[in-house]
């Protein structure tokens, strides 16, 4: 019976015979091919008005550190009426909402799918957008899943069933994996709220199946018009922390140590820069990094990169396959044997992730880093030291237990989609997020940490999705995010926060998170992307001086003002897609010759056009669709 079996630790040899190319896989639909042929002339058949007791018979279910409800009220669109699901939450890994047709003895009418296009229904935010998720477990409980979303007030909305994907993180074990999309017994359907940091509350209303193609509309205007008003009187941020313009550089960038790249990054104005770079800083050792003296970037290069863009140095120190002293000598190498003066240092990388190959208990992370941050500080006491934190959740309590009188802060991640859920309406909508995002952990460093002690924060990585990016990070809609993230943080003033990052790669998604491209990609290397004009023009746009109030009453039009050392700007983002912002500026004391700024899709790699402008009380200037615009006075 065990004559085939390997022994423990030994390796297992394969045979692969008679590999051939095929032209269909057996059993195999195309959706797009399906779907774009499908007909049929069934009404819409309403799954859900949320009236009957069967009706209601929800379910919720959430991760360890999200909290989810839902609820039954009285609301509808204007030309209906009856009762909504209305769905509350606080989003830290995942909430599902979730209707099982099959524990619910539902009609066979209600479960076979296959007569119709898509999912319709009516949704209702008061966000300026609502990103959500719908989840299907087909018939064979097979787990798939659509991106969505709703705008401001009511919405309807149509997912069609060619726009599901299996879902790529869990299935369930009795699934059976077939690999298409089998709706002719639909066993679950699930809201998923999207959007990580955030709490919010949005209603469904009125679920059904359809073969409606598109959604009612109101038609999209050409242009709208918009205030943009302000004050140099009120004062948002004294002074904007110059930290907060930080972006994270890898020991593993071939190209970053090229000329052309120094001249790129120094030409933004960073302040800090991040190393040695994600989940690798627990995996290298600089020591063997510095000896080797090959392809990667050591520490003393990376040194040498800070000091040619104007840069302080931030760093890693490994936690995961490091030990206590190597994270001391490195302190040592720096401040010590030479005069570098590198400030800024933390202890691993998301080591609460199960995605992490040295994943470790908040117990033992805090135990282990206490150790880390006293050894570090016997070699330099005036450096700073910050542990891995999470947005939410026991993981930073536990840790504070253990550090919370001998660490300066707390370093966390912020990525708002989950790879393959991009959205672009929902990504725009993600920078007031931290509205919500940093008084939260404020909250939980006060609660938790020790009485009277200021702890500081940084957020060290910070993106638009948070693995295998795709085409999204190449667009002009990553630019604006980029700006208007930025923008926020210095409403909200950080110590310190670090894109991710100078280069990556093209994904086989086709994406890229690197604001240049690399060695490799198909447009050439060292070409900005339009998130690296958009950190550029904010960075200078922001500035180091003060952030006044000013806004706008569009939430699709975002104002930052400034002043800084005698200079004035203002920066706008239009985050409409296809409509032209025509603005007002009524900002007493904004008044002057200066120039103006502007990136569109259109920009290309020469980035924003540029050229001299006046500003008068009531001066027009047109925005256009998905644009950033900075004005910045002599």
């Amino acid at each position: 019976m065990n004559e085939n079996r390997v022994g423990d630790g030994n390796p297992v040899i394969l045979y692969v015979y008679d590999v051939k190319f095929i032209e269909e896989i057996p059993g195999y639909v195309c959706p797009e091919e399906f779907w774009g042929a499908f007909e049929s002339d069934a009404p819409d058949l309403q799954l859900h008005d949320f009236a009957t007791e069967q009706d209601r018979n929800w379910e919720t279910s959430t991760g360890p550190k999200s909290s989810g409800s839902f609820e039954f009220v009285e609301a509808a669109p204007e030309e209906s009426e009856g009762y909504s699901i209305k769905i509350s939450y606080s989003l830290h890994d995942w909430v599902d909402i979730i209707y099982n047709y099959r524990d619910n003895n539902s009609p066979a009418e209600h479960r076979d799918w296959t007569n119709h296009w898509g999912l319709k229904f009516d949704v209702y935010t008061e966000r300026a957008f609502q990103p959500f998720n719908v989840q299907v477990n087909d018939s064979g409980n097979e787990l798939w899943i659509a991106t969505a979303g709703a705008e401001k007030g009511w919405t309807e909305v149509i997912v069609a069933f060619r726009d599901f994907y299996k879902f790529p993180h869990w299935q369930p074990p009795d699934a059976v994996h077939t690999g298409n999309f089998d709706i002719e017994n639909v066993i679950a359907l699930d809201f998923k709220p999207s959007g990580e940091g955030t709490s919010a509350q949005f209603k469904v209303h009125n679920v059904r199946l359809t073969n409606d193609r598109e959604a009612r509309r109101a038609p999209v205007p050409e242009y709208v018009a918009v205030n943009v008003t302000g004050s140099f009187d009120e004062v948002v941020t004294e002074q904007i922390n110059e930290g907060i313009f930080g972006i994270n550089a890898a020991l593993w960038d071939g190209d970053l140590l090229l000329p052309e790249t120094v001249e790129y990054v120094k030409a933004v104005n960073h302040h800090v820069l991040r190393y040695p770079g994600g989940l690798r800083a627990d995996d290298d050792n600089w020591k063997e990094v510095l000896a080797a003296q090959d392809w990667m970037v050591d520490t003393d290069q990376f040194l040498e990169f800070c000091r040619a863009t104007n840069t302080e140095a931030m760093i890693t120190v490994n936690f995961g396959s490091g030990t206590v002293e190597d994270a001391a000598d490195w302190v040592r190498h720096h401040n010590v044997e030479n005069d570098d003066n590198v400030r800024y240092w933390e202890v691993g990388n998301e080591l609460y992730g199960d995605w992490h190959p040295f994943q470790t208990t908040a117990e033992d992370y805090g135990k282990r880093t206490r150790e880390f941050i006293i050894a570090m500080k016997e070699v330099d006491p005036t450096i700073k030291v910050t542990f891995v934190g999470v947005l939410d959740g026991e993981w930073n309590r536990i840790v504070l237990e253990h550090v919370k009188d001998v660490a300066d802060g707390i370093n966390v991640h912020h990525y708002p989609q989950t790879t393959g859920e991009e959205n672009d309406a929902g990504l725009l909508s993600s920078p007031q997020t931290l509205d919500d995002i940093i008084p939260s952990v404020r909250r939980q460093l006060a609660e938790w940490g020790e009485p009277g002690r200021e702890y500081e924060i940084w957020l060290t990585e910070w993106n638009s999705v948070d693995f295998e990016p795709g085409p999204q990070t190449l667009s002009i809609v990553n630019g604006l995010f980029v700006a208007d993230y930025l923008g926020m943080l210095a409403k909200h003033n950080i110590e310190q926060a670090s894109y991710w990052d100078i280069h990556n790669d093209i994904t086989d998604q086709g994406g890229d998170y690197g604001y240049l491209s690399r060695t490799g990609a198909p447009d050439g290397c060292n070409v900005p992307r339009p998130s690296y004009w958009a950190f550029k023009m904010a960075s200078h746009s922001l500035g180091r001086g003060s952030l006044l109030n000013s806004g706008t009453e569009s939430d699709y039009v975002t104002s930052y003002l400034t002043y800084d050392n005698g200079k004035k700007s203002l920066m706008l983002v239009n985050k409409y897609p296809q409509t032209r912002a025509d603005v007002t500026i009524n900002i007493p004391g904004f008044e002057g010759r200066g120039t103006k700024q502007v990136l569109t899709a259109e920009s290309g790699q020469p980035g924003p056009e540029k050229g001299n402008f006046r500003v008068r009380q009531g001066t027009e200037l047109a925005l256009p669709p998905y644009s950033i615009t900075t004005i910045t006075l002599d």
